[in-house]
């Protein structure tokens, strides 16, 4: 048992960044499902263009383990904590692919400070 949960933290990400699209939101009788993509703000260019790297992420809902996958929407800024995973396949032209993703283990919307909450986290008692 040692050894899956010292892999799990190795496998392990938190990612703060803005919803890019909304690819797709499944609804069925096991829960819902998010697939969308999340632009992380990584810096700037010689000519001062931001710099953005781009992740797939998956998110799971169940009445089991709920997550709130109306935060998910174009434009809002969320921190993603999860893991990644992959798979790999043949596209139409013959060619082997892989394919990485993000699955998310929570989703929380990242409010600028002054409307975090005072946890400890980033925002002030009043």
């Amino acid at each position: 048992m040692e050894n899956i949960s010292r892999l799990q933290r190795i496998n392990s990400v938190t990612i703060n960044g803005t919803v890019g699209s909304e690819d797709s939101i499944y609804r069925n009788d096991k829960g819902n499902m998010a697939s969308f993509s999340l632009a992380q703000y990584v810096g700037k260019n010689k000519d001062g263009e931001k710099l953005s790297l781009w992740h797939k992420v998956k998110a799971f809902s169940s009445e089991k383990e709920p997550l709130d996958l109306s935060l998910v929407r174009k434009g809002v800024k969320l921190i993603i904590k999860g893991h990644y995973e992959g798979r790999s396949y043949i596209n139409k032209e013959g060619c082997a692919k892989v394919e990485t993703y993000i699955v998310a283990d929570s989703i929380e919307e990242n409010l600028p400070v002054e409307y975090a909450p005072a946890n400890g986290w980033g925002g002030t008692a009043a």
